[in-house]
């Protein structure tokens, strides 16, 4: 899946995006002005810039929240655990998997309209295929399925080379360094903050997060209307 990916992004970049071929989208050289928002934000400055992408970050990722919480989302994780058991209980497996990259690419797009907007400007070099690349890697070793894990992949991944000057400890933010993490860590970053959030939650009520309540546990035994059960002596 990831070479395919990688293939179509290969062909989209030399071929697709080529002004060679395709004169319907705007010259790198060309620069356009940064409108107000809604014609009254104005969002010219590097701070207010940055402000208003945390602002779109944050309604898309509740809006992806809701959707993995509603029934589509559920059906997509469910083909993803196992296609066989979904489609056992007459679940469309090819609409399921179109409605997951509709989704996904409309992420991408709106992505893709921050940089361009934030760029004043169009650019096949200034996002090539090897980024696209790093956003892939990004959300595996945080952990596939898990949005925080997808947040954490990109600030270890941009962390490690923005903030650590030592270029030894920025071994990890290559390859190699992925690989460690993920053989340490098979279920990716998220995988660990879950951990950790059930070692919380177990020291502070002294009970796991999977562990059912006791009221909830113990088994209900039916019996006849207006027959009381009688007491049971225990046998020493």
């Amino acid at each position: 899946m990831a070479v395919t990916t990688f293939a179509l992004g290969l062909a989209t970049q030399f071929w697709l995006l080529n002004d060679r071929f395709f004169t319907w989208f705007p010259k790198g050289e060309e620069r356009f002005e940064r409108p107000p928002l809604f014609g009254r934000v104005s969002v010219a400055t590097p701070t207010r810039y940055y402000f208003y992408s945390l602002a779109v970050f944050a309604l898309l990722y509740f809006a992806l929240r809701g959707i993995r919480r509603s029934r589509a989302g559920r059906v997509i994780i469910a083909i993803r655990e196992n296609e066989r058991a979904a489609q056992s209980f007459s679940v469309g497996v090819v609409r399921s998997k179109l409605t997951a990259f509709v989704i996904s690419g409309f992420v991408a797009g709106v992505g893709g309209a921050l940089f361009v907007h934030q760029q004043q400007a169009f650019s096949i070099d200034s996002f090539t295929t090897g980024e696209s690349f790093n956003v892939f890697t990004s959300a595996v070793i945080g952990g596939l399925g898990s949005l925080g894990g997808a947040f954490l992949g990109a600030l270890y991944l941009r962390g490690t080379r923005w903030f650590i000057t030592d270029p030894a400890w920025q071994t990890l933010s290559t390859g190699a360094g992925v690989l460690l993490v993920l053989l340490i860590l098979p279920g990716g970053l998220g995988g660990l903050w879950v951990k950790l959030r059930d070692v919380v939650v177990r020291l502070l009520t002294g009970q796991r997060v999977d562990e059912p309540l006791a009221t909830l546990a113990e088994p209900i035994t039916a019996q006849p209307a207006g027959v009381a059960l009688e007491p049971v002596e225990e046998v020493a």
